[in-house]
C-alpha cells in the first residue's frame, strides 16, 4: 500500500512540486508522525523544495569559463528552514523531519537537510 503511494509521489515529483497523498503519511506509523499533520509536512517539502530549486537555478545562471559542473547543492540548517516559515523545530518539527525522512525525500546529516 505505502509502496503504491510512494510510487505515484515519485511520478508527480516528475513533473514539478510533489504533492505527498493522504495514504502514504496515515501509512507511516504512529511514531514516527507523532504529532506532525499532512499540512506541515506537506509545507517543510516545497519550503526545501523551493530552496533547492532556487539554488539550481542560481548555479545553472552562473558563468563559469570551463566545463559545465554537476549541481550538488550545500545542506540546509534546521535553523534556516525554520526562518523561512517551516516548522522543523521542537517536538513537532523533528517529527516532521522524520516522516520526510522515512518517505524517502530528504536526508539529514551534521550540515543539514537535502532533498534525494
Amino acid at each position: 500500500e505505502i509502496k503504491a503511494a510512494l510510487d505515484k509521489m515519485n511520478q508527480d515529483k516528475m513533473d514539478g512540486q510533489i504533492e505527498i497523498s493522504s495514504s502514504a503519511f496515515l501509512a507511516l506509523p504512529e511514531s514516527v508522525r507523532g504529532r506532525a499533520k499532512l499540512y506541515q509536512v506537506q509545507n517543510a517539502l516545497n519550503t526545501i523544495q523551493s530552496h533547492f530549486n532556487i539554488e539550481k537555478e542560481a548555479a545553472k545562471n552562473k558563468k563559469t569559463k570551463r566545463h559545465v559542473k554537476v549541481f550538488k547543492a550545500e545542506p540546509i540548517s534546521l535553523k534556516k528552514l525554520d526562518t523561512m516559515g517551516a516548522k522543523v523545530t521542537g517536538h513537532t518539527g523533528a517529527n516532521v523531519i522524520q516522516t520526510l525522512r522515512s518517505l524517502g525525500f530528504i536526508s539529514v546529516g551534521k550540515a543539514g537537510v537535502t532533498l534525494r
